[in-house]
């Protein structure tokens, strides 16, 4: 039994080296244009809270929309208070 080893057809191979390299080339290129968090930041609404932030019997939160949309915030409900336009929720 002298069987030798084939291996592979050259179609095969081919076609195995070109999906790896668009592989490659789909992910190079989301590393370079950054297209994975740009799309959350252009495209969706991103909220950002800072705080709590206290000082002089104060507490202070910062909210920004770093996204590409515009946002409404009706109203804040922090426990039982809310704040909204019409107040300044001091309690």
């Amino acid at each position: 039994m002298n069987r030798e080893s084939q291996g592979i057809s050259s179609v095969v191979s081919t076609i195995i080296l070109i999906a790896v390299a668009i592989v490659m080339a789909v992910a190079i290129a989301m590393y370079v244009f950054d297209l994975s968090g740009a799309a959350a930041t252009i495209y969706g609404l991103r909220v950002l809270i800072n705080g709590p932030n206290y000082s002089n019997d104060s507490v202070v939160f910062t909210i920004i929309n770093s996204g590409g949309v515009v946002a409404e915030i009706p109203y804040l409900k922090i426990n039982d208070y809310v704040l909204n336009a019409n107040n300044n929720c001091m309690f």
